[in-house]
């Protein structure tokens, strides 16, 4: 199998409507293009905001602030922050390669828009629960995860210093039973999966098909390379074996990046609600 990439400007593709395939379901260049030109400035703004403070406020009385206050060491707001950020960041780069930079890579785009769609899922995930104890735990999951990871990352490497992941465990307990929370659930792991399929629940975005489209071809599995992808049949110099020419199109490399920018909104809308800021009802 040869697999290649072919990058393409994007203001080169066709600009004329595909009127043949009005009832096909299948979406012109022009439209792909209207579309970037549309989301491209919403994405800038939302990597500015990512970057000032004060553009995401936790109000008095709210219930991230009420949050921040049962569990001050490991603030909910901080994790879902975090996440934010990490969604955020992903989301800008995807708009930078395709439509700034014009290329369509085989997977870079939905490797990109893999990221968005797990950090914003786990951001959405912590913050869904009307409850207090149970943002609270997921947060001290979310934490508990991270130094976990952080010290398998480091656990060959000298001199790292930092919190021990041991350390960092004695003082969630301690949250965790000031709280009075289920210690087994707190300790319980974290599964992108579940995170994952939870949301789609709750938002009806197609979040766990994306998900895995795009997982298969940040990892190269051929199943995805093979469903997502053109196929184009080469001319085989070798017996037995055929030999296909893979490229993207300008719909696979929107598609994944719409829908996650999509996720993006709830979870900001979400974020929004608990930290007391209103949003007028959609129209």
């Amino acid at each position: 199998m040869c697999i290649s990439r072919r990058p393409r400007p994007l203001v080169a593709v066709g600009m004329t409507p595909d009127t043949s395939n009005a009832d096909s379901g299948i979406v012109s260049e022009e439209a792909i293009v209207a579309k970037w030109a549309e989301m491209s400035p919403l994405i800038d703004r939302l990597a500015q905001r990512v970057g000032m403070p004060d553009e995401f406020p936790v109000l008095t009385g709210s219930a991230l602030a009420g949050d921040e206050a049962a569990c001050a060491a490991y603030p909910v707001s901080h994790a879902a922050s975090l996440c934010l950020t990490a969604a955020v960041d992903h989301l800008h780069a995807a708009k930078v390669l395709v439509a700034d930079a014009g290329f369509h890579h085989l997977a870079a785009s939905s490797t990109l828009a893999r990221g968005v769609i797990e950090n914003a899922a786990t951001g959405y995930w912590m913050l869904a629960s009307r409850g207090r104890d149970e943002r609270v735990t997921r947060a001290l999951r979310w934490y508990l995860r991270n130094a976990h990871d952080q010290e398998e990352a480091a656990r060959n490497v000298a001199n790292v210093g930092g919190a021990t992941e041991a350390e960092v465990k004695k003082k969630i307990k301690e949250a965790s039973d000031r709280r009075g929370l289920d210690w087994a659930k707190v300790t319980s792991r974290l599964y992108a999966t579940s995170i994952i399929r939870e949301v789609e629940g709750e938002t009806r975005l197609p979040l766990t098909f994306l998900w895995r489209v795009c997982s298969g071809l940040a990892h190269g599995r051929p199943w995805a390379y093979l469903g997502a992808l053109t196929r184009e049949t080469q001319v085989s110099h070798t017996p037995g074996v055929q030999e296909i020419r893979l490229t993207s199109s300008s719909a696979m490399a929107l598609y994944p990046t719409l829908e996650a920018m999509h996720l993006v909104m709830e979870f900001i809308r979400l974020r929004d609600l608990r930290a007391g800021i209103f949003h007028p009802p959609r129209g």
